[in-house]
């Protein structure tokens, strides 16, 4: 009697061994009832609970909320793009030397702070006189100041592959916002019918404020060095003075890596960079 009664409690364990099952709770609402097989990365593998072949299928886990196994567990399946630990060992300070700007006369440094997997902040300082003089130009003097917001517009997980990029790398738009004030001397261009009125410099002074928005790319090479490129659309406001004789005169308002009149600047930047600091845990 006890026996029968143990090969009858084997059998119903057995039983429900063959009908135990896992679900698969997609973002949708969508249910699967599965046996699941593997659980990657990037993944999960199963097959069809009734499939008597036990066909595999392999789902994204980007398109599931909740998995729940047969034995109890569960599991809540988080975008991997929400883990900053992927980005453990990223640095996320960055040292810039901004060489549009020495092209233009003026040192521009940069520091870059990442903040978030997709955010940024850069402060640039340039200091007006240090830098590639040009031809025409004396003399020049001045500091700015610029402040930039950095938003990722795309993701930072490549397909196919593990690892995603470098947490401040990858394409972005950037409001900024911006001081500068200086004064650059230059030489007028002589030409053969110029009469003895042409003066024999020109003194341009500036304080102004500016804002703007610009879009660029970065990228990160072996989480040591970065090269930053971009272009932007700014409006100023504030005082520019043109000490000349010549009263029609219109010179542009160079601050460096911006240029324009009439209330409007365009800049260009080309970055060169150095990442320091600990491979710190960014917060999400």
């Amino acid at each position: 009697m006890k026996t029968k009664f143990t090969i009858i409690i084997l059998l119903c364990l057995f039983a429900l061994s063959l009908n135990a099952q896992d679900v698969i709770i997609k973002k949708n609402g969508e249910k699967l009832t599965v046996i699941v097989k593997e659980v990657s990365a990037n993944s999960i593998t199963y097959y069809n609970y009734k499939d008597p072949n036990q066909v595999l299928f392999t789902i994204d886990k980007t398109l599931i909320n909740k998995i729940n196994f047969a034995y109890g567990n569960k599991i809540k399946v988080e975008n991997p793009e929400n883990d900053p630990y992927y980005f453990s060992d990223n640095r996320t300070n960055n040292l810039l030397v901004n060489f549009s700007s020495f092209t233009s006369n003026t040192l521009g440094i940069s520091y870059e702070k990442a903040l978030k997997q997709r955010q940024s902040v850069l402060i640039e300082l340039k200091v007006y006189g240090l830098g590639n003089k040009g031809i025409l130009e004396e003399r020049r003097n001045g500091v700015g100041l610029d402040i930039a917001y950095r938003l990722k517009v795309k993701s930072l997980f490549r397909k196919a592959q593990y690892k995603p990029k470098h947490i401040l790398s990858g394409p972005y738009f950037s409001p900024i916002i911006g001081f500068s004030t200086g004064t650059i001397v230059e030489k007028p261009f002589i030409f053969a019918y110029d009469d003895a009125t042409t003066p024999n410099s020109y003194t341009t002074s500036h304080t102004v404020a500016h804002f703007g928005l610009q879009y660029g790319r970065q990228w990160i090479i072996e989480n040591l060095f970065s090269i930053d490129t971009s272009i932007g659309y700014h409006y100023y406001l504030g005082s520019v003075t043109d000490k000349s004789l010549d009263s029609n005169s219109n010179r542009s308002l160079r601050l460096g890596n911006m240029v324009g009149n009439k209330n409007v600047l365009l800049s260009f930047n080309l970055r060169v960079g150095f990442l320091f600091g600990k491979k710190t845990f960014t917060k999400k």
